[in-house]
């Protein structure tokens, strides 16, 4: 945290270690590609426009310089969060804490951001062609509240409803009955720090195309918000996101993820101890409102993976 050596030649060898680390997982990979466009259209204001990693010319342009200037900045007991999980005696913790981090001064100019995304005002397309693209892939998300918002808990009951698994709205018609999709689904990471997205996605079949998948995605979707959803597929989809928690918090990893996650954004690790008994009082009336509210055609951003050569 404090007193680290800055070496020019170990810089340059981590600098290329990151710039390979975006390869692999984002140039190299198409799928990954689409995402960060659609989250770059997606965020206009907030820096959820930017990728954690960087975009390649940002991770270029960094100089040793900028390394420590941010590491001055930053790096300061005030601005951390220490988790420890597992088959510890509490008191030794704080005591191992306060004798190797205690003495290190606080920053009391440690600069705090505030971001406010603009309502969305229609919806919003992207288009990525690659060459390395074997099949073409569709991706989209809606713009949503975070945790908090109350509305949390019902948008990841409703994230399950539409593509959480094979028995999904989506896997079955996309998969199974109209067989225009390898695999599809749709996902909703409420512990962020501010609203971001409920996605969906598929990768198109050999012989369909990207707009029939978005269609079918579509009738889905105003499927669910016209009729509603039934009280057996509500209590699947409420059961299998308290499992997924439940089964979660038996690796201390996830554990101490999850509570470092929210001390990290402004919340108490006590959100925890409430979130089971939160998701079993989701109704399907909730559902049903959220989905309303949310998933609307002016509140979308998506896009096509498209191999180079398909127009």
């Amino acid at each position: 945290m404090v007193n680290l050596k800055f070496d020019e030649e170990e810089f340059k060898r981590e600098k290329s270690v990151v710039m390979e680390e975006r390869r692999l997982r984002t140039e190299d990979d198409p799928t990954s590609l689409l995402v960060e466009e659609v989250y770059a259209a997606a965020f206009k204001a907030h820096p959820y426009h930017w990728p954690v990693i960087g975009w390649m010319k940002d991770i270029e342009s960094i100089t040793l310089e900028d390394l420590k200037r941010h590491y001055k900045t930053f790096y300061a007991p005030n601005n951390a969060v220490i988790v420890v999980v597992g088959d510890v005696k509490a008191q030794e913790v704080f005591e191992l804490v306060d004798k190797y981090f205690g003495k290190i001064p606080k920053n009391d100019n440690i600069p705090h951001f505030s971001y406010y995304e603009p309502p969305q005002e229609g919806e919003r397309r992207v288009v990525v062609k690659n060459a390395s693209a074997q099949l073409p892939f569709v991706f989209g998300g809606f713009h949503v509240p975070n945790i908090g918002s109350g509305d949390e808990y019902a948008l990841k009951v409703l994230a399950v409803i539409l593509g959480g698994g094979r028995s999904s709205r989506l896997y079955r018609t996309l998969v199974f009955d109209t067989q225009k999709a390898l695999y599809a689904g749709a996902y909703y990471s409420y512990m962020t720090k501010d609203p971001s997205l409920l996605c969906f996605y598929a990768a198109v079949k050999p012989g369909a195309t990207p707009e029939e998948v978005e269609r079918l995605i579509w009738d889905e979707i105003e499927k669910l918000k016209k009729n509603g959803i039934s009280k057996r597929e509500l209590e699947k989809a409420k059961n299998q996101v308290e499992s997924d928690f439940i089964y979660g918090l038996d690796s201390n990893f996830y554990r101490a993820m999850n509570i470092g996650i929210l001390e990290s954004i402004g919340k108490s690790w006590k959100y925890l101890n409430t979130y089971v008994e939160n998701v079993r009082k989701v109704t399907v009336e909730d559902v049903l409102r959220v989905a309303r509210k949310y998933l609307s055609r002016d509140n979308l951003t998506i896009g096509y993976l498209l191999p180079e050569e398909q127009e």
